[in-house]
């Protein structure tokens, strides 16, 4: 095989990588700006959740902080990555792409994920702190819940293309 064919190859391969990328940054970048009705949905989502988990008032005090320190963490992160994602697919839409900066780029959207992952990690050993087992139980099993219905949902509207 020439050295020509496998450069073609693995672009066609890297190309094809990318664009799938591509379609995962698209809704993540959705999901982190989305639209203030699903903004509303979230946070009537939440409050039915917290609302079902028999809270006391020290821990309705308790969970409300804990979710203004968790939104003061991650915005400058989110806004940052939904930018980095931003630019990512805007050099993929020139016609002459810069791969140094399609990596370099594709690299800082890692680091900041890791960090919202982390930050995501710290939220929930604050919440158990907070919750009583059962609570924290219950509270697991709702968010689950609560997924499948996304997932179940985004299928629907994907015309069945992600399977039942």
């Amino acid at each position: 095989m020439s050295k020509l064919n496998k450069d073609l190859r693995i672009l066609i391969l890297y190309v094809l990588l990318i664009s799938i990328m591509l379609v995962g940054f698209a809704g993540s970048a959705f999901a982190f700006k989305g639209s203030p009705e699903m903004h509303e949905r979230r946070k009537m989502m939440r409050e039915k959740i917290l609302a079902e988990l028999g809270l006391t008032t020290k821990q309705k005090e308790q969970m409300k902080n804990h979710q203004k320190i968790f939104d003061a963490k991650t915005k400058s992160i989110r806004n940052e990555l939904m930018n980095k994602m931003k630019y990512f697919m805007d050099e993929f839409g020139k016609q002459e792409t810069d791969l140094k900066e399609i990596y370099k780029t594709g690299e800082e959207i890692k680091k900041l994920r890791g960090k919202l992952f982390d930050i995501r990690i710290e939220s929930f050993i604050s919440m158990k702190k907070i919750l009583t087992y059962e609570q924290f139980k219950k509270f697991r099993e709702s968010i689950r819940e609560m997924r499948k219905g996304v997932r179940k949902g985004m299928r629907k509207g994907m015309g069945g293309f992600m399977g039942p």
